[in-house]
C-alpha cells in the first residue's frame, strides 16, 4: 500500500504543475559580498538569506512560476533561525527553491560565530572574553567538535568514534532500582569510586557527571548536577538519583569544570566571569584556527500554522547547515520535540524537499518532523557528526486536550539515497533515523553507519513496558517500509539494543506491522568498558509488544551480541520472516546487494558517484609465518566518501577470506606446500569482486617445530588420564608405554592416539581422587616429515576429581539422566526431552526441542562463594537466547543462570560475564565453559579464552536451594528454552585451567 501511496503523490505531484503554465523561474541572488539593500540580482545581490526571504515572500501571491533563490558559495552566519511559514510556501502549483548557486555545499549556513581576541591563560589554556549571557554547550573548532572539560579524559577510538570513553566505573552507589518498579527514591544519589580514581578537582562550581545507572544499564547516560566530593571517603554526591539507582559498575566520568581541562580539545565556559577557557587541537595562535561558539540550536525552522495551513512547495537544494548548539545538559528524547532543535525543525509542513544538503555539526539533531507533516522528501543528503539524532519523525502526541487522539499526521514521508554517519556525539540514546508514532513513511537506499547507539527505532502506542497488551490513544507507528538499506558500526556506547530496534509497537494480532527488506547490517559493537548485553542486528523489545514485524532479505554479519534478538519469544516468533540470515535457509543470491546503499546519483561532492568496480590492490606481497600459514599483505586501494571498500583473499582460485584491512593470515596450511595467492577490491563487504591481483605462489617451510603437552585431565573414573598436544602426535609413537611416567607410584598399562590426533589417552592404575599428579612424557613425535620430537622432561600436572556431577547423555531409553562422576546427582527428563543416542558431539546427547522439553537435576549442591567450572557441548538448532544450566526462578540475589543472551553466565542479574558473541553461532557443536577462579571470571569457546576476564567481586553467594534445570529457566513469565542438542554437562567444584579446558574442547569423539 505504501508504494502505491507514493506513486499516488507522485503522480499527484505531475498533475499539480501540469494545471499551470509557468513563465519561467523568478531568481533572486545571494552573495557573500553583496548588499541587502541591492535588489536580489545577479549583479547586484543581496547579502542575507533572511533578505532574500522578505523579497521572495512579496513575490509569492502572484507565481506564475517557480521562485529560486541562488546563494552563491561562501559561508553565511545565522543570528537567528530562518523561519518559513505557510507564507513562505509555494502557489498555484510553483515551488520556492534555495539553492547552492555553486553546487552541493558550496553555500554554507553557520549557526556559529568566530572568535577572536585569545590570550593566554595557563599551560597551554587560553580565554577568551564572551558577549553578555553567552552559554553554549559544544564549541567547533575547524569544523571539528571539541569536548567540555572532563575526567578522565575522552578517548578517541577510530573504530568507535561515537563512544564517549574514558569512563570510570563505581564501587558502590545508591541502590539499583529495577525499571520493573514505577515508585523512584527523591533522595540525592551517591556513587563512590576507586582510589586511583580522585579527580583532580574536588571544589564543585558548575560539575555535571554523566552517568550509566544502576550498574549495568547501559542505555541512558544520564546527565546530573554534582553537589559535593569527598575525597577522603571517595564519595561523590549529585543532585537527583539515577532513573535506575547507581549500583557496582556503573560507567561514568565528570565535565564542565575549569580544573578538569588539561589536554587539547577540551573548553570551559565561566558564565559568570563571561570567559572561555580553551586548549586548541591545532598549532598556532587561536586566532588563527577557526574556533567558533554557536548561538543557534535551531537554524532553519519550518512551521506553519496549523495542520490546514502548512508550508508547503519549498526546496531546500544543495545548502550547507552547519555549527549548532546543544540544549542544556538535560536528557532529552524524540517525543520531546516541540521543544527540541534541529538543523532543520519542521512542523505542520507538506510537499518540502530537502534536496543534496550537508548537515554537519548539530548540536541536536538533523532533521525533525515533528507532529503533522506529510509528503516530504529529504534524498541525496549527507548528514553528520549529529549531537543526537539524524533524521527523526515524531507525532507522538495527543489531542489539545491531552486524551483523545491527536488528528495530526505523520505519514507519507520519504528519506532517499541519504547518507547518516556519526550520530549521537553528545548523547547517547540516539539514532541515525526516529520514527515514533507515525505510519506509511518510507526510507530507502541509505546508508546508516557509525551510530552511537541505534540506526533505526521504532516505537508505537502500547502500554508500558511490564503492563497487559493494551494500546494508548497515542497515534500508532505502522506501515513504515525501510529498505535497501546499508548499516555498519551502530551502538558503540551501550548495550542491550540492535541496530534495528522496535519496542511498544504491536500488541498480538494487532495491525502495526512494519516492514525491512534487503537490508545488511555489519560490525554492530560496543566499547568494553559496556557491561551490558552487547549489540544486537536486530532486537524486538518490549515483551509481546514488538508483535509481527515483518522482515525479509537481511543479511547480518559480526554482532557483538545475536543476529536477531527477542525480548521474551513472543516478539521473535511472531515475526514473518524471509530469506534472513539467522534462518538455516537463508540464500545470499537472493540479496540485492548491488541496489542497497547509496544511488549512483548521490552526490560526487559528498563522495558518491564513484565506480562500483575498484582496482586490484597494489604491491602484494606474502611470506611464510610458520611451516602452517603465510602472511599476504598490500597497499590500499582507497575510496573517499561511504565506500570504505574490503578485500577479498583467493587460494587456488578458492576465497578464503574476506578483510577490511590491508592484510590477511591464511592458517592451517601443510608444511612444504605451494599455494597460489590473489586478492581482489570490494567496493564495499558485499559488493562484487574487483580485479584480481595477478596470482602469485608461495611454499610453506618444513615443520621443524616440535609437538608440546598443553594439558592432562583425569578420566570420570580415576583410571584413564587425557594427554593433549600442540599438535597431531604420530600414533606408533604415541602408543609407547614407556614414553609416558606418572608419579606417586601410579602405572601406566595403556596408551593410544585417539580420533582427535592430537590427544592420548592413558589408562594407568587407580587414581586416589582430591590427589594431583604429575606426568612425563619423552620419545612422542608428531606426524612432520622430520618427525619431531616433544621436548625431552616435558611435564604437566593433573588432579583426579570428584566432580559435582557430570551428565555424560550417553543414554539410549527411559527418563533417568545419569550422573557419572559417581555423586549420584541424577537427573530427570521434563516434558519432551528425548534421547538422541547417535548425534552427540561424544555418543549420546539430549534432545530439546524448545518448547516444552527439559531435564531436572537435583538441588543439594551449590556454587556458593567457591571457585567452579561449567562445561558443556552445545548444539543450537537457531541464533536465540537460551538456557543450558540454571539454578534461578527469576533475578534474584543468590540464582544463576549459563547460556542466556550469548553464552552469559548471568547472576544477580549481571548480563556481562559472556564470551565474544563473534565466537558462537548456531548449527555446530561449540564447547562452551565458564571458570570461575577467586573473583575473577573466564569464558571459553572450543577451548579457547574468549570476551575475556570479567570481575566477579560484584556477586555475593551463589546458594539458593533451587533445582538444576537444564534446557530452560525456572521463570514461568520467560523460561527462555533450549532449542538443539546438550552434550557432556559437567560441573567442577575448582577451577579448571585453560589447559584443562583446551582437553574438554578436544574431546568430540565417542570412546
Amino acid at each position: 500500500m505504501a508504494n502505491i501511496a507514493f506513486r499516488c503523490l507522485a503522480a499527484g505531484w505531475l498533475l499539480a504543475v501540469a494545471t499551470f503554465v509557468s513563465a519561467g523561474p523568478v531568481e533572486r541572488y545571494v552573495a557573500p559580498d553583496g548588499a541587502d539593500t541591492n535588489p536580489g540580482t545577479v549583479d547586484q545581490p543581496f547579502r542575507t538569506v533572511y533578505r532574500a526571504q522578505e523579497a521572495v515572500r512579496r513575490a509569492v501571491e502572484r507565481m506564475d512560476g517557480d521562485i529560486v533563490v541562488n546563494i552563491a558559495p561562501g559561508e553565511y552566519r545565522l543570528d537567528r533561525p530562518l523561519e518559513f511559514t505557510e507564507a513562505d510556501s509555494g502557489r498555484n502549483g510553483f515551488r520556492v527553491v534555495y539553492r547552492s548557486d555553486g553546487g552541493p555545499g558550496k553555500a554554507r549556513l553557520l549557526g556559529s560565530v568566530p572568535l577572536k581576541g585569545w590570550t593566554e591563560h595557563r599551560d597551554g589554556i587560553w580565554k577568551i572574553d564572551l558577549p553578555d549571557g553567552a552559554l553554549f554547550h559544544t564549541l567547533y573548532e575547524n569544523g571539528r567538535r571539541v569536548h567540555k572539560a572532563r575526567f578522565p579524559d575522552y578517548e578517541y577510538l577510530p573504530q568507535l568514534p561515537t563512544a564517549l570513553g574514558r569512563y570510570l566505573a563505581t564501587v558502590d552507589g545508591s541502590p539499583k532500582q529495577s525499571d520493573k518498579v514505577h515508585a523512584r527514591s527523591e533522595l540525592p544519589g551517591w556513587l563512590a569510586y576507586r582510589p586511583e580514581d580522585v579527580p583532580p578537582v574536588t571544589t564543585v562550581t558548575k560539575m555535571r557527571i554523566h552517568i550509566f545507572a544502576g550498574g549495568k544499564c547501559d542505555w541512558v547516560r544520564e546527565i546530573h548536577p554534582v553537589t559535593s566530593i569527598d575525597p577522603q571517603a571517595r564519595r561523590l554526591t549529585f543532585g537527583v538519583e539515577p532513573y535506575h539507582g547507581v549500583g557496582v559498575g556503573a560507567r561514568f566520568f565528570l565535565e564542565d569544570e575549569l580544573g578538569l581541562l588539561d589536554v587539547p580539545g577540551e573548553f570551559f565556559v565561566d558564565q559568570t566571569a563571561g570567559k572561555l577557557y580553551y586548549m586548541p587541537l591545532g598549532k598556532g595562535h587561536p586566532d588563527t584556527l577557526a574556533i567558533s561558539y554557536p548561538v543557534l540550536s535551531r537554524m532553519i525552522q519550518l512551521k506553519g500554522s496549523s495542520r490546514e495551513q502548512c508550508v508547503e512547495q519549498l526546496v531546500l537544494d544543495g545548502l550547507a547547515l552547519e555549527e549548532s548548539d546543544n540544549a542544556p545538559p538535560l536528557p532529552q528524547w524524540a517525543y520531546t520535540g516541540h521543544r527540541d532543535a534541529a538543523l532543520v525543525w519542521m512542523n505542520n509542513t507538506s510537499r518540502v524537499e530537502i534536496r543534496n544538503c550537508h548537515l554537519k555539526n548539530s548540536g541536536r539533531h538533523g532533521i525533525m518532523m515533528i507532529g503533522h507533516n506529510t509528503e516530504n522528501l529529504v534524498t541525496g543528503c549527507w548528514i553528520e557528526h549529529m549531537g543526537v539524532n539524524g533524521v527523526s519523525f515524531c507525532n507522538r502526541f495527543l489531542a489539545p486536550n491531552g486524551t483523545d487522539p491527536t488528528q495530526d499526521r505523520c505519514e507519507l514521508n520519504r528519506v532517499h539515497n541519504t547518507w547518516i554517519s556519526h550520530v549521537g556525539e553528545l548523547h547517547t540514546y540516539a539514532e541515525c533515523v526516529t520514527v515514533f508514532n507515525v505510519s506509511n513513511n518510507e526510507v530507502s537506499h541509505c546508508q546508516l553507519d557509525n551510530s552511537v547507539r541505534y540506526a533505526i527505532t521504532l516505537r508505537g502506542n502500547t502500554g508500558p513496558q511490564y503492563g497487559p497488551s493494551v494500546l494508548t490513544n497515542h497515534p500508532p507507528t505502522k506501515g513504515n517500509r525501510f529498505h535497501h538499506i546499508r548499516v555498519e558500526r551502530c551502538g558503540q556506547d551501550g548495550g542491550d539494543m540492535g541496530a534495528l530496534h522496535g519496542a511498544n509497537l504491536n500488541i498480538p494480532d494487532g495491525d502495526a506491522i512494519n516492514t525491512f527488506e534487503q537490508i545488511t547490517v555489519a560490525d554492530c559493537r560496543t566499547v568494553s568498558s559496556v557491561k551490558d548485553i552487547g549489540p544486537d542486528g536486530i532486537f524486538l523489545d518490549w515483551p509481546k509488544m514488538c508483535m509481527h514485524q515483518v522482515f525479509r532479505n537481511i543479511h547480518i554479519v559480526r554482532p557483538q551480541g545475536r543476529q536477531l534478538r527477542s525480548h521474551g519469544p513472543d516478539n521473535g516468533a511472531s515475526a514473518l520472516t524471509e530469506n534472513v540470515s539467522w534462518e538455516r535457509d537463508f540464500d545470499e543470491s537472493l540479496m540485492e546487494y548491488n541496489e542497497i546503499g547509496l544511488r549512483p546519483d548521490f552526490p560526487k561532492e559528498y563522495g558518491g558517484g564513484g565506480v562500483s568496480v575498484l582496482p586490484a590492490p597494489a604491491s602484494v606481497e606474502a611470506k611464510p609465518r610458520g611451516f602452517d600459514s603465510i602472511l599476504l599483505s598490500w597497499h590500499a586501494t582507497v575510496t573517499e566518501g561511504p565506500s570504505s571498500g574490503s578485500y577479498a583473499v583467493f587460494r587456488d582460485g578458492v576465497p578464503v577470506g574476506n578483510t577490511p584491512s590491508t592484510s590477511f593470515e591464511d592458517r592451517g596450511l601443510s608444511e612444504r606446500t605451494v599455494y597460489r595467492y590473489a586478492v581482489a577490491t570490494r567496493a564495499w563487504e558485499f559488493g562484487p569482486d574487483g580485479p584480481r591481483s595477478p596470482e602469485f605462489e608461495v611454499c610453506t617451510p618444513p615443520d621443524t617445530t616440535p609437538p608440546l603437552l598443553r594439558g592432562a585431565l583425569a578420566d570420570d573414573d580415576a583410571e584413564h588420564v587425557w594427554l593433549r598436544f600442540s599438535k597431531p602426535v604420530d600414533p606408533a609413537t604415541a602408543g609407547v608405554v614407556a614414553n609416558y611416567r606418572i608419579d606417586q607410584g601410579v602405572q601406566v598399562f595403556g596408551a593410544a592416539a585417539w580420533q582427535v590426533s592430537e590427544l592420548v589417552r592413558l589408562r594407568v592404575s587407580a587414581l586416589t581422587r582430591g590427589t594431583t599428579y604429575g606426568v612425563t612424557v619423552s620419545g612422542v613425535t608428531d606426524t612432520a616429515a622430520v618427525g619431531n620430537a616433544v621436548p625431552a622432561g616435558t611435564q604437566a600436572s593433573f588432579r583426579a576429581d570428584q566432580m559435582v556431577l557430570h551428565y555424560t547423555m550417553d543414554m539410549t531409553d527411559g527418563d533417568i539422566v545419569i550422573d557419572a562422576s559417581g555423586s549420584a546427582r541424577h537427573g530427570q527428563l521434563k516434558g519432551s526431552a528425548a534421547w538422541a543416542p547417535a548425534s552427540g558431539r561424544i555418543g549420546g546427547a539430549l534432545l530439546l526441542d524448545g518448547q516444552d522439553a527439559y531435564v531436572e537435576g537435583p538441588s543439594d549442591f551449590e556454587l556458593g562463594r567457591s571457585d567452579f567450572t561449567l562445561a558443556a557441548w552445545v548444539w543450537k538448532d537457531q541464533d536465540a537466547n537460551m538456557i543450558i544450566l540454571a539454578k534461578a526462578d527469576g533475578f534474584p540475589k543468590r540464582q544463576w543462570s549459563w547460556g542466556w543472551n550469548a553464552g552469559c553466565f548471568r547472576a544477580e542479574n549481571h548480563l556481562s560475564f559472556h564470551p565474544d558473541p563473534a565466537a558462537l553461532g548456531s548449527n555446530r557443536w561449540m564447547h562452551l565453559a565458564f571458570v570461575r577462579r577467586g573473583d575473577t571470571g573466564q569464558a571459553y569457546v572450543d577451548g579457547e579464552p574468549s570476551g575475556g576476564v570479567h570481575d566477579l567481586s560484584v556477586l555475593g553467594e551463589l546458594s539458593n536451594g533451587q533445582a538444576l534445570l537444564i534446557g530452560r529457566r525456572r521463570y514461568e513469565e520467560a523460561p527462555v528454552w533450549f532449542q538443539g542438542r546438550i552434550d557432556d554437562v559437567r560441573i567442577y567444584g575448582r577451577a579448571l585451567t585453560a589447559e584443562e579446558i583446551g582437553v574438554l574442547a578436544s574431546r568430540n569423539f565417542t570412546l
